[in-house]
């Protein structure tokens, strides 16, 4: 649908289209503007729901903002498995090759995405960002490349932008404007962010291939949340020794292993609370817990509030 629409969409056009596939039931918005693309897919799902590949457009970079849920992600000759979890924001070139993305869970999703030619993200890099002159370098030698926010939560600013993203003024040259100013302010502010060192800091140094392993290792996890495995075992995949599993986790995802595991589980049962007619016992079940009250204990803990009494507020 993406695709076909996108090759319809006239230069300053504006398109909304609704649609269902599989399990996903969604709203897609577009806006073509003379150097730029802005998409916003929004979608819900009702079942777990099957992964789709399309091939990435040549001669063009793609910055991400994830603002609702989470996506498992494949980038042919890049990464393979990579979770983008809701909060995140990237950017990516990666032209000509395949993408595989895969909704984790079950519940709502929005994904923002950004495409720029090349030439035009070349010429911000070069006037405004002489701290990353290899971004530059590659784009224009035409290497793949993906750098990632180090903070996974989108500053009040980027968060304020794309809750307001769609709110343009209706005359066409006013429209014109806004976008185009939408679209340099998330680039200056997702840049700004990339200046920033993470938060989380263990003293341990981690090169580029153990964080392509954590990544790896977070996909495990993400795709087996229900019986995760152990930590051993989770290392012995991830071909990592369980020292640096445990304290590189901490500092690329600034939780525990253990916790970023519960964590999965527990958004996927909040989901599961709001979209679905089954017993709080049921989901406990479904989701791996052995008893219902060890379910009930964690999930009031992590959002201070029982199952019950969450899913009360979603049935008044």
């Amino acid at each position: 649908m993406y695709h076909d629409l996108l090759e319809q969409l006239k230069t300053f056009e504006y398109k909304r289209v609704e649609g269902q596939f599989d399990a996903r039931t969604g709203v897609l918005q577009i806006y073509r503007g003379a150097d730029f693309i802005i998409s916003d897919s929004e979608m819900i799902t009702v079942a777990d729901t099957p992964s789709w590949e399309h091939y990435n457009s040549p001669g063009w970079a793609e910055f991400t903002f994830v603002v609702k849920g989470s996506i498992l992600q494949t980038q042919v000759g890049l990464y393979e498995n990579r979770v983008l979890p809701q909060g995140s924001h990237s950017f990516l070139f990666n032209p000509d090759t395949l993408e595989v993305n895969q909704l984790m869970g079950k519940g709502d999703f929005r994904i923002i995405s950004i495409l720029m030619p090349a030439e035009r993200a070349i010429a911000l890099f070069n006037e405004y960002l002489p701290e990353f002159p290899h971004v530059a370098q590659q784009l224009i030698s035409g290497k793949a490349l993906f750098h990632e926010s180090p903070d996974l939560r989108f500053s009040d600013r980027i968060a304020n932008i794309l809750n307001h993203l769609w709110e343009s003024p209706k005359q066409p040259q006013l429209q014109k404007l806004y976008f185009e100013s939408m679209v340099n302010e998330l680039f200056c502010l997702q840049w700004e962010s990339m200046l920033h060192e993470p938060r989380v800091h263990t003293g341990i140094k981690l090169r580029a291939s153990d964080i392509e392993k954590l990544h790896y290792a977070a996909g495990i996890l993400a795709r087996s949340y229900q019986e995760p495995p152990s930590l051993e075992e989770l290392a012995n995949k991830a071909q990592l020794n369980e020292y640096k599993l445990k304290a590189g986790f901490k500092q690329l995802y600034g939780t525990s292993v253990l916790n970023y595991a519960l964590n999965l589980r527990l958004e996927q049962a909040q989901q599961m609370i709001k979209d679905t007619d089954k017993t709080i016992s049921e989901i406990a079940y479904e989701l791996g817990y052995a008893h219902s009250q060890h379910f009930q204990r964690a999930f009031k803990k992590k959002f201070g509030i029982t199952p019950n009494s969450f899913r009360k507020l979603f049935n008044t």
